[in-house]
């Protein structure tokens, strides 16, 4: 038997792509469909210690609302995957790419990356517009020379589908993606639920703050964020446009993963019962979420206000109960830990003061000593606030002027090698 014939010709890695809690963005399904070929049993101790905390981008860069999370990437930290990636040094031929792909493949490992969908004949962009997007690969099959992915497709379907070699190597070609990124589960992490954590960011949310990586004062945190969905869909249908309908199948998806929390909390003993009161608020954003449908479907814009009714109720209705599943997930967290929780808190408060200080003293600073023929350098800005006892560098003055022009202050920049700023009188 020779080399040929001793050659793997397909591998399929189990996948669901189905019936998974969170799909409204295709990404999100991606680690879903691979963490929901074990037994749901065993992982959703884990999974509901997380997915409370929401947050609002002020501009909308494709996401407008979505989780946060304290680490970069979704499970990044704790160990729940195993990931490696492979960079190719230039741009590899067709058979360099796939071959590739189809080693990790083989070693258990689910590869991702983006590719340009004008290229990938089951997307909607096929052939119409270029446009880079994510994707997952869980198998290949060399007798139809095919890998296969997950994802949605032009049929709106979050789904399986096969994407033929040449297809792929063109889609990414065309997007420089010299990387690929790979994952398998670990298989010896412990899916045990996380009190704490679970307190935390439901803590977080209904104080709509956020102290983790990556916070930022462009967007909006917590409960909040549920309003600026409600205000959302009312300016949306008031200007008679599409709805993104992503935005209310994500707010669906959260308030149905609540309930599913707050079931496995009540059945364990954390908290009282609170499920036909909160059985409400998912049934009002599914409804809300077919109507959304429709009326992306129709045009009709008279239920406009009965949808902002409903929002408003369900926010009262969920307000009021999570504030009482804190109460007793508080009971049941040990004296230390709580203790601990508020000096993050505290911490995190004396830095937005200091933050806020030094930021308004810029500000002082800029309206004080420039005019339209005066402009301040970086080492004068930075020399006042040192009189001032206030510390900072370069890089915090740079996100300083920046927080300053997003709340409407008008500053001009000039940068000849050195930065110079001035408010115009």
């Amino acid at each position: 038997m020779n080399k040929e014939e001793n050659k793997v010709k397909n591998v399929f890695l189990p996948i669901v792509a189905d019936d998974l809690p969170f799909n409204a963005y295709q990404t999100r399904g991606f680690e879903f469909g691979v963490l929901y070929t074990q037994e749901k049993e065993k992982i959703l101790p884990f999974l509901y210690s997380f997915f409370i905390n929401v947050r609002m981008q002020k501009v909308d860069l494709g996401q407008k609302f979505n989780f946060v999370f304290d680490k970069r990437s979704w499970f990044a930290g704790y160990n729940v995957f195993q990931y490696e990636e492979f960079t190719f040094p230039v741009l590899p031929t067709q058979d360099e790419y796939i071959a590739s792909i189809k080693e990790h493949l083989g070693n258990g490992f689910y590869g991702s990356s983006c590719f340009d969908e004008y290229y990938v004949p089951v997307k909607s962009s096929y052939q119409k517009r270029r446009f880079s997007h994510g994707f997952l690969l869980y198998g290949f099959d060399d007798t139809v020379e095919s890998l296969y992915s997950t994802g949605y497709t032009k049929s709106g379907n979050f789904e399986k589908f096969p994407v033929k070699y040449e297809d792929m190597y063109r889609a990414l070609w065309h997007n420089n993606a010299r990387t690929i990124h790979y994952r398998k589960l670990n298989k010896d992490f412990e899916y045990k639920f996380d009190t704490r954590k679970c307190y935390e960011e439901l803590h977080q949310y209904l104080n709509s703050i956020y102290i983790g990586v990556g916070h930022t004062n462009s967007e909006v945190y917590g409960y909040k964020v549920n309003d600026g969905f409600r205000e959302y869909v009312s300016e949306v249908i008031s200007k008679y446009k599409m709805i993104d309908i992503r935005y209310a199948r994500f707010f669906f998806e959260h308030k149905s993963f609540m309930l599913d929390r707050l079931k496995y909390l009540k059945n364990e003993g954390y908290i009282k019962d609170y499920i036909s009161q909160y059985e409400t608020v998912d049934r009002i954003y599914k409804t809300v979420y077919m109507m959304l449908l429709k009326y992306n479907m129709t045009g009709n814009a008279s239920s406009a206000d009965r949808t902002n009714e409903m929002l408003l109720e369900a926010n009262q209705i969920e307000l009021s109960v999570l504030g009482e599943v804190l109460n007793d997930l508080e009971k049941c967290l040990a004296k230390d830990a709580l203790n601990e929780y508020k000096a993050v808190l505290e911490a995190d408060d004396r830095k937005k003061l200091r933050d806020k200080s030094r930021i308004y003293n810029v500000l002082n600073a800029l309206q004080t000593y420039t005019d339209a023929s005066h402009y301040l350098t970086t080492n004068e800005i930075l020399e006042y606030l040192a009189s001032k006892n206030i510390t900072a560098d370069k890089r915090a003055l740079s996100r300083d002027i920046k927080k300053l022009i997003e709340i409407g202050i008008d500053i001009k920049i000039s940068n000849d090698g050195i930065a110079h700023y001035n408010i115009e009188k």
